[in-house]
């Protein structure tokens, strides 16, 4: 049987990614597109024979093309293509943005998986689509999209700028110049917004993502060829990562990431702040400005600098999330 995942027209969906990405510029996806795909294709290689053709059969019950995506298709197995999917499933359903994340104060040094969790998080998100992925009682579409879901999470739990919050959204109010290319705001019409581009955030998703894995641009070969390094670059650490079994552990290693290199290792290096609350927009208490005036730079050193730790987020990810299936993986899906 095939499932319907989307059921709203494909123009509409367009027009509501349009008007997302307008009203909250701000907003970025987890290791975007090449990331997540990495992450699949390295768990794809480490999980057992059975697994992974299971995970083939339940993957071919759902239409591969779907309104709304974002990611281009270059081919890629089924894992890796809806390893991207609940970035496109959240431009249509709000409800789930606070899944993709964790916001533990950058200052914070250890943290509960009840804290800072409110609203949901991707600690939370992590175990109740694992549950609704294994509960035969459940619809088979509510159960597909668990398992997407799955494939997703477990990546951003693995983004270190998606585990803090230092007053700033998560980085995204931070710019950053990127080996050469300027951190400029982003225009809404003829008016500049206080979202830049690049900024710190953006800069762990995508552009050292792809820069660190040779994948710009984008195609089939490089993504693949990516993902076979780390495989084997990484392999003596995946048996190791694989024995941390626990979400808010993986998390709290990302929080780390991210203070002692993401924010520490900038020419100008950031600080956590004391938290009070979450700021909602990048122009709040003149956030994005501020940080403009560092005119921060990810230049050469500081890429020679956190290269490994992003290669080693993605392989981590990837190890993690075959180990979580094969463990995982429901009875009664043959």
């Amino acid at each position: 049987m095939n499932l319907n995942i989307e059921r709203i027209p494909s123009w509409t969906a367009g027009l509501l990614l349009l008007a997302v990405n307008l009203l909250f510029p701000c907003l970025t996806w987890a290791w975007g597109c090449t990331g997540h795909e990495v992450i699949a294709l390295v768990a794809l290689d480490r999980m057992d024979a059975a697994t992974r053709t299971r995970l083939d059969h339940a993957l071919a019950r759902i239409p591969k093309v779907y309104p709304g995506r974002y990611c281009t298709d270059i081919d890629l197995p089924a894992a890796a293509y809806f390893s991207t999917w609940a970035d496109d499933y959240r431009t249509t359903h709000a409800e789930t943005s606070d899944w993709h994340y964790w916001d533990v104060p950058l200052e914070a040094t250890t943290a509960t998986g009840q804290q800072y969790c409110e609203a949901g998080c991707v600690i939370r998100a992590i175990s109740e689509q694992v549950a609704i992925m294994k509960d035969r009682n459940k619809p088979d579409e509510d159960r597909l999209h668990a398992l997407m879901f799955v494939l997703h999470f477990v990546g951003d739990v693995h983004q270190p700028l998606h585990v803090e919050d230092n007053l700033d959204r998560g980085g995204n109010c931070v710019p950053v110049d990127f080996l050469g290319k300027h951190a400029e705001p982003r225009m809404h019409g003829n008016r500049a917004t206080s979202n830049y581009s690049p900024n710190l955030h953006s800069l762990w998703d995508t552009d050292l993502v792809e820069y660190v894995g040779g994948v710009s641009p984008r195609n089939r070969e490089r993504v693949q060829q990516f993902a076979e390094r780390l495989n084997h670059q990484y392999a003596p650490e995946m048996a190791e990562w694989q024995r941390v079994a626990d979400p808010v552990r993986w998390a709290m290693e990302s929080h780390a990431a991210a203070r002692d290199q993401a924010y520490k290792l900038l020419p100008q290096p950031i600080a956590p702040l004391h938290y009070s609350r979450a700021i909602q927009d990048c122009g709040e208490n003149q956030t994005s400005s501020k940080y403009a005036a560092l005119h921060e730079a990810a230049n050469a050193p500081y890429v020679a600098a956190v290269r490994n730790e992003v290669e080693m987020r993605l392989a981590a990810a990837g190890s993690r999330l075959a180990i979580l299936l094969e463990r995982n993986w429901p009875e009664d899906w043959k």
